[in-house]
């Protein structure tokens, strides 16, 4: 509420208009002392009100909880999120859960091979270099590629030379990937 002085309003006769500012002046004071001390006491209320912040989150406890979800991953009913949680894995570097991928070498689904034969070579796990070299025969072109960087990766140098041979394959798809896994040899 803001209370305005307003000379129009009042009377010109002397003391009504000294009567009407002393009016003006009290109801004008009122407010101010009134304000003055509601204003603070407000003001202290909001700033004691505490927001619900979520607890803070320690990295000892998100590990164990990021390798339970990726091992749930790693059996999953959908090709995709296994494959998926296979890249997690390797990029991750998570060693403990290897062996979980190796045995998913033996997948019915393509990607799924592929990118457990890559995990096994990229973390250079020597466990799994038998898995990987029946990957040899595989029946997909892709999964074969997957199997020669893997075993490059875990010491067999002569396997980079069949890796570039690849590179001009008739299947674009297998070009790419030759591509892509010639790229990653470091």
């Amino acid at each position: 509420m803001v209370l305005l002085y307003s000379g129009a309003k009042m009377k010109k006769s002397g003391k009504n208009v000294k009567r009407q500012k002393a009016k003006y002046v009290a109801k004008l004071l009122t407010f101010a002392i009134i304000s003055s001390t509601l204003f603070p006491v407000a003001c202290r209320k909001q700033l004691r009100i505490k927001k619900q912040w979520p607890a803070p989150v320690s990295i000892d406890t998100l590990v164990p909880e990021a390798t339970r979800i990726a091992r749930e991953a790693l059996a999953d009913d959908d090709p995709l999120v296994r494959a998926n949680a296979i890249e997690v894995v390797a990029a991750t570097r998570r060693i403990r859960l290897i062996p979980k991928v190796q045995r998913l070498l033996k997948d019915e689904f393509v990607p799924v091979r592929f990118a457990a034969a890559l995990a096994v070579g990229d973390l250079e796990y020597s466990l799994g270099k038998k898995s990987v070299t029946e990957l040899l025969k595989d029946e997909n072109e892709n999964v074969r590629l997957a199997a020669l960087y893997a075993l490059y990766k875990l010491g067999s140098p002569d396997n980079i030379v069949l890796l570039r041979r690849t590179i001009a394959a008739g299947d674009q798809t297998v070009r790419a990937n030759a591509a892509l896994l010639l790229g990653n040899r470091r």
